[in-house]
């Protein structure tokens, strides 16, 4: 969940599928071409969620992602194991649109 009710976007919260919302409306009215995203997960917990629907979408809309997140680089499929990560930039290149990422961990 993401904070909404206050002038602060910090302190906004939004659910998922707003989010997601707002990315599919950004790419279709091509008022943007690139998303960040550097939301706050860990890939060894949970399904990867917000993060990786957030990124599909994006590049399925045309737009170029550059993400500051491991989840979208250390998740795997349960389906057929393969990295998420492999799957974001086979997107990416459908969409001809670009997958980057940078991202440091604790020391």
């Amino acid at each position: 969940m993401f904070r909404r009710g206050s002038s602060d976007i910090s302190e906004t919260t939004y659910e998922e599928d707003e989010v997601i919302d707002l990315v599919t409306m950004l790419a279709r009215s091509k008022a943007a071409n690139i998303m960040v995203e550097a939301i706050n997960s860990n890939p060894r917990r949970g399904d990867g969620e917000p993060v990786i629907s957030l990124v599909k979408e994006a590049l399925k809309g045309g737009l170029h992602v550059v993400s500051a997140n491991k989840t979208t680089l250390a998740h795997c499929d349960e389906i057929n194991f393969q990295e998420v990560y492999w799957e974001l930039q086979e997107l990416a290149a459908q969409n001809s649109v670009k997958y980057l990422h940078e991202s440091a961990g604790k020391s």
